[in-house]
């Protein structure tokens, strides 16, 4: 529950005039997860997830995404194994033409 306080500045004289801070809350409304469907209060307006959900949502992203990492990182040094072999072969043929 967030109080957001608002006060106006005047520049030059205005009487006797009371500024009084306005109140507003600005709590967001309840929203259903869209996994189990419980309601709850969101701690920001694009959340998706109850608290409960929120962590298995989590580690099961971070499972994938690194998942995929590992298997970007293994490409990449097969690609660079067959590279070195490739330079390999053709540095071997140019010595013996030299």
């Amino acid at each position: 529950r967030q109080e957001i306080k608002i006060y106006y500045k005047f520049i030059g004289f205005v009487g006797e005039l009371h500024i009084t801070p306005t109140k507003r809350w600005t709590a967001l409304k309840p929203k259903n997860c869209t996994v189990c469907g419980v309601e709850y209060v969101p701690r920001s307006a694009i959340s998706k997830y109850c608290p409960e959900c929120r962590g298995k949502i989590r580690k099961a992203q971070g499972t994938e995404t690194k998942r995929r990492s590992r298997e970007r990182n293994r490409q990449v040094c097969i690609e660079l194994s067959a590279k070195n072999d490739r330079l390999k072969s053709a540095s071997k043929a140019f010595s013996r033409r030299c």
